[in-house]
């Protein structure tokens, strides 16, 4: 069993979101939280930890919206 995910986004609202958004819709969210992401990251008034904090949690959001595809 893997390491639990410390930034899991609750199953309701991710359902929720599921249900609510278009394919087309989910692309453009995903898209708009790695170009905040990239904006956040570069800010110089963050810390180390407040960078990987930021980082951890988009990974992890963009992993539980949008699932790595198995190729």
């Amino acid at each position: 069993m893997g390491k639990e995910d410390p930034y899991r986004i609750s199953s309701e609202y991710l359902l929720l979101l599921r249900k609510t958004l278009t394919a087309q819709q989910t692309r453009k969210l995903a898209q708009d939280i790695k170009i905040w992401c990239r904006n956040e990251y570069g800010m110089p008034e963050y810390s180390k930890d407040e960078r990987s904090y930021i980082k951890a949690l988009t990974v992890s959001f963009l992993n539980q919206l949008v699932p790595p595809t198995r190729d």
